[in-house]
C-alpha cells in the first residue's frame, strides 16, 4: 500500500510540475508544495479506492439473497 501511494504521488507531482514549467522555472519551495500536497491526495485517493473495494463484495451478498 506504501509502494502504490508512493507512486501515485509521484505521478501527481511530476504530472503538475510539468504543466509549471510550462509557464516558467519553478521555485523550491513551490516544488515542495506540490510534493507535499500530492502526498495527501494520493493518501485521500487510496483511502476512497479500498473503501470501494471493500463495499462491492457486500453488495454482491445482498444481490444474492
Amino acid at each position: 500500500m506504501k509502494a502504490q501511494k508512493k507512486a501515485l504521488a509521484e505521478s501527481i507531482a511530476q504530472s503538475v510540475e510539468t504543466k509549471l514549467a510550462e509557464g516558467g522555472n519553478a521555485s523550491k519551495k513551490l516544488k515542495k508544495l506540490v510534493q507535499q500536497s500530492s502526498e495527501k491526495l494520493a493518501a485521500k485517493l487510496i483511502k476512497v479506492t479500498t473503501k470501494e473495494e471493500k463495499k462491492q463484495p457486500k453488495a454482491e451478498k445482498t444481490e444474492k439473497k
